[in-house]
């Protein structure tokens, strides 16, 4: 079955994109600001594995007993398939959350090329962060990720940071100076409103420089 873009974009008008960095902190503050607002945080996994089947979802499916195990392409490789496969899932929850709320936020992980034409461009921004990165680990849906490491009694102190580089070498290391012109092709070739966020702006600052794009801003 195909649905025609033009009803799908009919479908989400009323539902709002937050990519790049910062974006969960962003779309919770923006919620504040608004009146019958749901925001959709994509991290939430759990539900789309349940649904996977090999023969559609292979990549959601593939057996992976340590992720940071993987080769680096590998695992970057994976995790975009991944976010490919359970895109269209999205959708459908976007869509549902579309009749309930007057504004839905949809922030997190998700195929901006597979869906791009079928959504309204101008309910899209891209926060692009310039200054230095931060630790990975920090988050706390991360932390257990590299305290597992740590704490893990099998291993010696040398085995545990072998592992840990790894898994810096895969996520990234903290206070690396972001590439300035780093922004997606998706981004770029759609025209999609790019909104910079430096290390010292406030979340305030942020948050309203999108509340204002969206012509959310009261």
């Amino acid at each position: 079955m195909l649905i025609a873009d033009n009803i799908l974009r009919e479908k989400l008008k009323n539902v709002y994109f937050v990519t790049g960095s910062g974006k969960t902190t962003i779309a919770n503050e923006m919620s504040k600001h608004l009146n019958n607002c749901y925001v959709y945080h994509t991290d939430n996994r759990g539900p789309f594995f349940k649904l996977a089947d090999p023969m559609y979802q292979p990549a959601m499916c593939r057996d992976v007993p340590d992720y940071f195990a993987l080769d680096k392409d590998d695992a970057h490789n994976w995790e975009c398939n991944i976010v490919k496969e359970f895109t269209p899932m999205i959708i459908i929850d976007l869509i549902y959350l579309s009749s309930q709320y007057d504004v839905v936020i949809c922030e997190g992980d998700i195929n901006l090329e597979l869906i791009i034409d079928a959504i309204v461009k101008e309910n899209v921004v891209y926060i692009k962060h310039i200054g230095k990165t931060g630790d990975f680990f920090d988050r706390p849906d991360q932390r257990h990720m590299l305290y597992s490491i740590i704490n893990d009694n099998s291993l010696s102190e040398e085995e545990k940071k072998l592992k840990i580089e790894k898994m810096y070498d895969i996520v990234g290391r903290p206070n690396e100076e972001i590439v300035e012109d780093s922004i997606p092709e998706v981004i770029k070739n759609n025209d999609i409103k790019v909104i910079v966020r430096y290390d010292d702006n406030t979340v305030e600052e942020n948050t309203n420089k999108v509340l204002k794009y969206f012509k959310l801003n009261k």
